[in-house]
C-alpha cells in the first residue's frame, strides 16, 4: 500500500488515463478525489471504490471550478498529498489556417492554463 494515508485529486478521472490513475491510487491505498465534468462516469467511478474515491464535478477550463475542487478536497480530507493534472483534449483539430481565436483559447485554457490553476490551488 504505497500511498496509504495520501490523499489525491485526479483531473479527468471519469475515463481514460485519469480513471485508471484513480484506481491504481485507490488501490494503493490513496483517498482519491476524482475531478471530471462528466457527472455519470465519475459518479459511477466513486460507487466501485469502498468510499477510497469521491467524485467532486469540475470544469477545468474554468478556474473558479478548479479552486472549488481543490478547496473542497482539502477541507474533507484535511489536505492535498498528491495531484495529477491529468483532464485534457484535442480542443480546436482544424487546420492551422482554420483554427478559431476561441478553439485556440480553449485548447490552451484546457491544456496548459488548467493544470497551472491546479497548481497553484492545490498549493498550500
Amino acid at each position: 500500500m504505497r500511498f496509504a494515508g495520501k490523499i489525491a485529486v485526479v483531473t479527468g478521472a471519469a475515463s481514460g488515463i485519469g480513471k485508471a490513475a484513480v484506481l491504481k491510487l485507490a488501490g494503493e491505498g490513496a483517498h482519491v478525489f476524482a475531478a471530471d465534468i462528466d457527472e455519470a462516469g465519475g459518479r459511477a467511478l466513486a460507487e466501485q471504490s469502498n468510499g477510497r474515491i469521491e467524485f467532486i464535478r469540475c470544469d477545468v477550463t474554468k478556474p473558479a471550478d478548479i479552486e472549488a475542487l481543490m478547496n473542497e478536497a482539502a477541507a474533507r480530507a484535511g489536505g492535498i498529498d498528491i495531484v495529477f493534472n491529468n483532464a485534457a483534449a484535442g480542443g480546436d483539430r482544424a487546420p492551422i489556417d482554420e483554427i478559431t481565436p476561441e478553439g485556440w483559447d480553449l485548447s490552451m485554457n484546457l491544456i496548459l492554463r488548467s493544470v497551472a490553476m491546479g497548481i497553484r490551488y492545490a498549493a498550500p
